[in-house]
C-alpha cells in the first residue's frame, strides 16, 4: 500500500513503492537537495537510494563533508 499521509513516513518507507516516486521524481528530489542543503549528491550515491533512511544517510553524510 502507498503511504498518503506525510505522519506515516519512516525511515523505511520505499520511495519508490510506498510513495510513488518515479525516476524521474527520485531525480528531481535529488536536485532539490543538493541546493536546499549545499551539497553535492554523487551518482554512486544516488544508485544505493532506496528508502527514505537511504536518502537522509546520504543528506547527513554530504552535509558533513561537505561543512568548511
Amino acid at each position: 500500500d502507498r503511504v498518503h499521509d506525510a505522519q506515516q513516513v519512516r525511515p523505511e518507507t520505499d520511495l519508490f513503492d510506498d510513495l510513488g516516486l518515479s525516476s524521474m521524481m527520485a531525480v528531481n528530489l535529488v536536485v532539490d537537495l543538493e541546493r536546499a542543503f549545499d551539497i553535492v549528491i554523487r551518482e554512486a550515491d544516488f544508485d544505493g537510494l532506496r528508502t527514505v533512511g537511504d536518502l537522509q544517510r546520504v543528506v547527513e553524510t554530504r552535509t558533513r563533508e561537505q561543512s568548511p
